[in-house]
């Protein structure tokens, strides 16, 4: 959901803020319950990783991040595609600029850099059996990536604060966007609560997608009494009553998804986070009724198809601005990586796209606009920096 859709919603800052804060809190809650790993967990490192998790995350979510992979792919042969969790890699070892002194990149530490891997691979090294493509540095960025696993642990497991962070993100995304969207009139609680047969069907249909264990009638009725918390009667309207119980729903939750979080040190693999499974299950149903109702609403298809569009249009102007020379067309951060670059060189390409995944979802709307010649705006109105 854009910034246009309105003032309901909560944001990649938003959402990063909230997943910093409760990842350290996990780490202080380790470290009451834990003492000896005080040493192995480093609060901020843990809240480094957790700001800069959504770095790469290009406007417009997932759908142009799938468009923007398949451009990167099918148009113009980057084997390594697009992929929003190596770009967030990028942008901090990369893209982003510290100071004069500092080469490229944010100059973050190897802890740093470690714990931002929620996916400790390239896309060279994603490991067998794995449904989804998610990698987490691309492979033209193995050097910084290497430099960052050099702290171990072998393998493609996550190093703890990793683990912290993938964890703070789940329990963060599955809290808040119920909210977001029962506040918007997205998720029709009240039906699965008031209506059996409509619960089941949903129950059905999570079960026919979920890799989790069978549902039995305990854990059917743990999740019905879960929905019971979060509805407030009547569908949202914003009474003071619905609102104040909302914020103690989604309060309470955090803390009891927190507190069902523990810290194990396993002999071969050091300290391992793990999740009372009842949690986890009821993680998963939150994120999963955001997905059907939402995600994969009928009604938002013609808003990400005009998402798509721009997406592609705007890499399509950057790529042939590189190629002409058109420098002026860039915005000015990305001009002095472009004069570097040959035409024909594949790099063009990945600067193209490196430019529409800074953007944020207003400055690629207004952008199309202008260049589409619908909406020129003003030539003071700076909006591609």
């Amino acid at each position: 959901m854009g910034p246009l859709e309105g003032y309901v919603f909560h944001n990649r800052l938003t959402h990063s803020l909230e997943v910093s804060q409760i990842a350290r809190r996990l780490v202080e809650q380790f470290h009451r319950h834990h003492p000896q790993s005080q040493a192995a967990i480093d609060p901020d490192v843990v809240e480094c990783a957790a700001m800069a998790h959504d770095l790469g995350h290009p406007p417009f979510g997932h759908a142009a991040e799938d468009e923007l992979n398949q451009l990167a792919v099918k148009k113009y042969k980057l084997k390594d595609g697009f992929e929003g969790n190596a770009q967030s890699f990028r942008i901090v070892t990369r893209l982003a600029e510290l100071n004069p002194v500092c080469q490229r990149g944010l100059d973050l530490t190897r802890a740093s850099l470690n714990a931002v891997l929620k996916y400790p691979w390239t896309a060279k090294g994603i490991p067998r059996g794995r449904k989804r493509r998610k990698f987490g540095a691309y492979d033209s960025d193995k050097s910084p990536f290497e430099f960052a696993r050099a702290l171990g642990p072998t393998g493609t497991d996550q190093c703890v604060e990793a683990q912290i962070m993938d964890l703070a993100d789940d329990i963060a995304y599955s809290v808040h966007d119920i909210d977001d969207f029962y506040r918007a009139g997205l998720l029709p609680i009240d039906q699965l609560v008031g209506d059996a047969t409509t619960f089941l069907d949903f129950l059905e249909r999570w079960q026919a997608e979920h890799s989790g264990p069978s549902l039995n009638p305990r854990m059917i009725k743990q999740l019905k009494n879960l929905l019971d918390l979060v509805r407030l009667g009547l569908p949202y309207v914003g009474t003071r009553a619905q609102r104040a119980g909302l914020r103690s729903f989604t309060s309470t939750q955090i803390g009891h998804f927190v507190r069902s979080v523990t810290l194990v040190e396993d002999k071969m693999r050091g300290w391992v986070v793990e999740i009372d499974p009842n949690r986890q299950l009821e993680i998963d149903f939150l994120k999963h009724l955001v997905w059907i109702f939402v995600i994969t609403n009928s009604r938002l298809a013609s808003v990400q198809a005009g998402h798509r569009r721009i997406v592609r249009d705007l890499v399509e102007l950057y790529h042939n601005a590189i190629e002409r020379g058109k420098l002026d067309l860039l915005p000015p951060f990305f001009r002095d990586d472009a004069e570097l670059l040959a035409s024909g060189d594949v790099k063009v390409a990945r600067l193209a796209i490196d430019i529409v995944a800074s953007l944020a979802d207003e400055q690629a709307t207004r952008l199309a606009r202008r260049v589409s010649g619908y909406d020129l705006g003003s030539i003071h109105e700076r909006v591609d920096a």
